[in-house]
């Protein structure tokens, strides 16, 4: 009974690892890439294939998402001139 609780917890502490090795193994996605991406699932959601339906929700939270993503790019921008204004006052 003991292995099998020490087997139960290696076989876990292993499939953490491998999935924490896939995540970094992503690359990427700049902000702007992630916009056309919602937008063009947005435009697909809107106007899907015959026989294919969608659940509203999904559309509101594609909304959510593109939302919560141009925020973060206004922001990053936002902080940027910032950040030039000072660096351009202090040289």
């Amino acid at each position: 009974m003991m292995i099998d609780i020490i087997a139960t917890v290696q076989n876990e502490e292993e499939y953490e690892n491998d999935s924490d090795n896939e995540y970094e193994s992503q690359p990427i996605i700049s902000v702007k890439v992630a916009l056309e991406s919602v937008d063009n699932l947005m435009r697909f959601v809107n106007d899907p294939p015959s026989g294919l339906v969608f659940d509203r929700k999904a559309l509101s939270v594609l909304r959510l998402l593109k939302s919560d993503i141009s925020c973060y790019q206004t922001d990053g921008l936002s902080q940027s001139q910032i950040d030039s204004f000072i660096n351009v006052g202090t040289s």
